[in-house]
């Protein structure tokens, strides 16, 4: 099968929807599919090679508005090469790349499927709500109720997002790591190599955008009180800034718990491992996750996590027993990160059951097949015009 992925950011700092899109797309062609990534070349950003594991990765330079990725060398591509490809899987709403690959599907007759990335939610809605409205009702809503299906990667997401009654499929995948992501060797002792400050501290770990929508005022008031009590007590937030560093430092600081907290930057590699392996804790407090990718990579570094109930991921980490779940309150996120940290069985146990959740249910290699399936399902429909409202399919 031909297959072609569209994302507007491929670059590590843009987050999860990066990480598995590359992670997807190396996990069919391991399988033996030829895949395609195009994605907008986005200037001082850090970028993957060319070529990735048998996946061709295509860059296209993006015109004025950067933030929209409008590229007429991506639509001269989409236009020259689309009829190549038997499917094309689409990875967020709300910016030229998007608009550009579903209009020319449907032009073509070419099969595609949407990935909102949690653009769907009430919560993402209401940020530049007029906005998003007027470019709804011109372009998104036709692009999606023309696609072969929605793709959500939990039923969280699903269940929060709007439009319910759109007459298209809407079907559940998660998202996954590669084995590679679950080996972690000797990186216990990396602390002192890469974070010399941090050895002997009780870290608490946060790996993602300096963003408002991270919930990290939540976490920031949480640790404050911890942090008065216990001087060993040391918060991480690993990530590049999403707008919100400047308000989150000024929080900080009002907090007077500046030597207790660092904030590393974007990690990736051997030094995210490194933190992963180091910590005490992993913490996700977000405010909307339509998935949760990091606590996913915590869950398989055995590090015991904490999400809000906001986060994707939180019902089967509930249902196993794999971490807590907690609400977006300060005093009930206090209140779980005191008792992890005062019982290492207690994070021992987590930590356990979180790698087990991580390896029985999402691997790439476990779920690529099924979505393989579900390919060639919407492949066998002639014409999009054809697609129905369908129950919600999920992976076993």
């Amino acid at each position: 099968m031909k297959i072609l992925q569209i994302i507007f950011n491929l670059s590590g700092p843009s987050g999860g929807p990066a990480k598995s899109v590359l992670g997807l797309s190396c996990a069919l062609a391991a399988l033996g599919h030829q895949v395609s990534i195009f994605t907008i070349w986005h200037e001082n950003l850090p970028f993957h090679a060319k070529k990735a594991n048998g996946v061709e990765i295509y860059y296209f330079k993006a015109k004025w508005p950067k933030f929209y990725g409008y590229s007429p060398q991506l639509r001269n591509a989409l236009e020259q090469r689309l009829d190549q490809y038997e499917i094309v899987h689409i990875h967020g709403l709300w910016v030229y790349p998007t608009l550009i690959a579903s209009q020319l599907c449907q032009k073509k007759n070419i099969p595609y499927i949407i990935r909102p990335c949690g653009m769907m939610s009430r919560y993402c809605l209401s940020h530049h709500a007029v906005r998003k409205k007027l470019y709804y009702e011109f372009f998104e809503k036709k692009n999606l109720s023309k696609a072969g299906a929605i793709h959500f990667t939990s039923e969280s997401e699903n269940e929060f997002s709007s439009n319910k009654n759109m007459p298209v499929c809407r079907s559940i995948f998660p998202l996954g790591l590669g084995n590679e992501d679950f080996e972690f060797h000797g990186q216990e002792e990396g602390l002192s190599v890469h974070f010399p400050k941090l050895v002997g501290k009780k870290i608490i770990l946060f790996i993602g955008r300096i963003h408002r929508i991270k919930g990290l005022d939540v976490l920031l008031k949480a640790f404050a009180r911890i942090a008065q009590k216990d001087p060993a007590a040391h918060l991480v937030l690993a990530g590049p800034d999403g707008g919100y560093l400047k308000e989150i430092k000024s929080l900080v600081s009002s907090q007077q718990i500046e030597k207790q907290i660092s904030f590393t930057g974007f990690v990736d590699g051997v030094r995210k491992k490194v933190l992963l392996q180091g910590s005490h804790i992993f913490c996700l407090p977000s405010y909307h996750e339509s998935f949760g990718m990091a606590a996913l990579e915590a869950m398989a570094a055995r590090l015991p996590v904490i999400v809000s109930n906001r986060v994707g991921l939180c019902r089967e980490i509930k249902e196993k027993d794999a971490g807590f779940v907690v609400p977006c309150l300060p005093h009930e996120l206090e209140r779980v990160l005191q008792e992890l940290l005062q019982n290492e069985n207690l994070r021992k146990k987590l930590g356990r059951k979180g790698r087990q959740l991580a390896w029985e249910k999402y691997r790439w290699e476990e779920i690529a097949p099924h979505l393989v399936r579900f390919y060639e399902k919407i492949i066998s429909r002639t014409k999009l015009s054809e697609f129905a409202l369908e129950p919600v399919s999920s992976v076993p």
